[in-house]
């Protein structure tokens, strides 16, 4: 079963707003559960910060990395940055390196490292 994690975005005007944080909780991620990979990723167009954790993910095809460039065109047609992936396995980010997709997304290698470099500033 595909299952992935959208937690609501904290809302407080004094505090400086937590990045969206989508996590992938299965492993392997291909054409028999691409609807799902796809509603997920439907929360991250209407968010100016958005962390995608896929550190678990150990496979994924080309059906869900097509709905990972739809959200990202998305995303730039509301004039938001790309937004920000953990990918841990070294399998996937080989895929990523291999289809240049190091090159139009910032990619992390833990959720840690991905906070310090939330992109939306804090309000005045």
């Amino acid at each position: 079963m595909c299952y992935a994690e959208v937690p609501e975005p904290r809302k407080n005007p004094m505090v400086r707003p937590q990045p969206l944080v989508v996590t992938f909780e299965d492993q392997e991620w291909d054409l028999s559960c691409v609807r799902d990979f796809a509603r997920v990723l439907e929360a991250t167009c209407q968010s100016p910060d958005v962390i995608v954790d896929m550190s678990i993910v150990t496979f994924i095809d080309c059906a869900c990395l097509g709905r990972l460039l739809a959200m990202r065109s998305e995303r730039a047609a509301n004039g938001f940055p790309p937004a920000n992936l953990v990918i841990a396995s070294i399998h996937v980010r080989r895929l990523f390196t291999v289809l240049k997709f190091d090159t139009i997304w910032p990619i992390f290698d833990s959720l840690e490292a991905a906070l310090r470099e939330s992109t939306v500033p804090a309000a005045s």
